[in-house]
């Protein structure tokens, strides 16, 4: 499989095609004469997203299409030539949807989870990625991405951590690039507190 089928086959179909088309990979990676990224056991996708197959990447999409939106909106459109970072890629959810729009060599993912990133390796996930200490630094050099998302990462990170990866992802983003994180909502938190 040529690392290039993905974006070359579906660079120019519209996003509605490419969200069936992703949905029925579940069921056959293999599309015409292009073989889509596969999927890890059920349990883990629900272990890292909370929900699997079908469900779990009409989420990730619409996570896709958010970024996609906002980032034009600031004047940073995602394009071919665009440098993007998923930052806790896990088992390849997000980062996958992007391969319509980023060719695999500007597709980036980072994970603290050697064992997640094998997953990722062995179902063909599109783009590079590495491993990165819980407290270390990204494989980056000073502003050298457009685009970085953290999708439910910063919700688990204790506020240490969080400000360390702040500061590592402002490093690596150019100026007035853009950075997307999703947290739990303020009712989560409430529910969460001792009710006496």
């Amino acid at each position: 499989m040529d690392r290039h089928d993905i974006f070359r086959k579906f660079n120019e179909v519209d996003d509605e095609t490419w969200l069936n088309t992703l949905k029925n990979s579940v069921k056959s990676r293999l599309y015409d004469d292009v073989v889509l990224p596969g999927f890890p056991s059920e349990a883990t996708q629900t272990q890292f997203v909370g929900s699997s197959n079908e469900h779990a990447m009409h989420e990730g999409f619409n996570f896709f299409h958010y970024v996609k939106a906002y980032a034009s909106a600031l004047g940073w459109p995602v394009t071919c030539n665009s440098k993007i970072l998923d930052f806790g890629v896990g088992w390849g959810r997000i980062i996958r949807v992007f391969a319509k729009e980023v060719p695999p060599e500007n597709l980036y993912g980072v994970d603290v989870d050697p064992d997640i990133l094998k997953q990722c390796e062995l179902n063909g996930i599109p783009g590079r990625l590495s491993v990165i200490d819980p407290v270390g630094r990204l494989p980056f050099e000073d502003d050298e991405l457009d685009v970085v998302y953290a999708y439910s990462v910063f919700s688990h990170l204790p506020e240490n951590v969080h400000r360390h990866w702040i500061k590592e992802i402002s490093r690596v983003l150019k100026p007035g690039g853009v950075f997307v994180s999703t947290v739990e909502n303020h009712r989560f938190v409430e529910g969460l507190t001792d009710p006496e």
